[in-house]
């Protein structure tokens, strides 16, 4: 929805909730519209109020402090999401975005940019609500279910629209070998091996069958260099994947085990 203020006689609106300057009650009125996707927040454009006069009756200035509970959320939503895109993320938060766009996550188009959603199935709550734990302050609403399956979404944000350009060609993702160099550390490998990582035998492997085999053999380079993990590719259905060397284990486990939440110990075989 999209709301704006108007004044216009006739127009289907109610008063929201008035502000009190000096003793003088002013009061707004709110029109709604659908937006563009019929998805996206409210928005909350403020002009010029109207002051009621002093001869208007009680009653009408006690209906009006009861409040318009939709006036009152418009405007604490719009201040929320223009407070968030005004905010950076930090280094951690922004780790897990990448680990998680690596994995599962998508970015997703508003009308204001992008935002960040994840979405999982019902046995991994956990790693959903620890998420959104890590982004709250970014996040309207709590995580949620749908069907089968429980996510949440971000505000949109300039930071993940520039990360889209970087993450996707077109609709499709790719690896952005450079962003991994310069912001991925422990804690991203860990958000993506919990997205991604399933245990065989002794063993991890990760599931990059969205990517190309020649994305596939990059990540095994850039593992190699920057944590000292040794992968291999190899195919599932003609798609490939990663899989750790037996020799690497333990080393990757000293890597992401504090940043790995205990419902998913069991990727790491722990």
């Amino acid at each position: 929805m999209t709301a704006r203020l108007t004044s216009r006689a006739g127009a289907k609106a109610g008063l929201s909730d008035p502000a009190v300057p000096n003793g003088r009650a002013v009061a707004y009125r709110i029109k709604a519209t659908p937006g563009i996707t019929g998805l996206s927040p409210p928005r909350v454009k403020l002009g010029s109020p109207s002051e009621r006069s002093d001869g208007e009756t009680a009653a009408r200035i006690g209906e009006t402090l009861r409040g318009n509970t939709e006036g009152r959320r418009f405007v604490v939503e719009t201040y929320f999401g223009r407070r968030a895109r005004a905010t950076a993320f930090d280094s951690r938060q922004r780790e897990l975005i990448v680990g998680s766009l690596l994995g599962d996550a998508t970015l997703l188009k508003t009308t204001s940019g992008y935002c960040f959603r994840v979405h999982h199935g019902l046995a991994q709550r956990s790693l959903v609500d620890w998420k959104y734990a890590g982004l709250a302050n970014f996040v309207r609403t709590a995580p949620r279910e749908s069907g089968n399956g429980y996510y949440f979404r971000t505000v949109s944000h300039p930071w993940l629209t520039e990360l889209r350009e970087q993450f996707y060609r077109g609709a499709r993702k790719i690896v952005p070998i450079g962003l991994l160099e310069s912001s991925l550390s422990a804690v991203g490998l860990a958000v993506w091996i919990m997205d991604d990582g399933a245990a065989e035998g002794k063993q991890l492997r990760i599931n990059t069958q969205s990517f190309s085999a020649g994305e596939a053999e990059e990540l095994c380079r850039f593992l190699r260099a920057k944590f000292g993990i040794e992968m291999t590719v190899n195919r599932d259905k003609a798609k490939p994947r990663l899989r750790c060397k037996a020799a690497s284990m333990e080393a990757l486990r000293s890597i992401v085990r504090d940043h790995t939440i205990p419902d998913m110990l069991y990727k790491l075989s722990l």
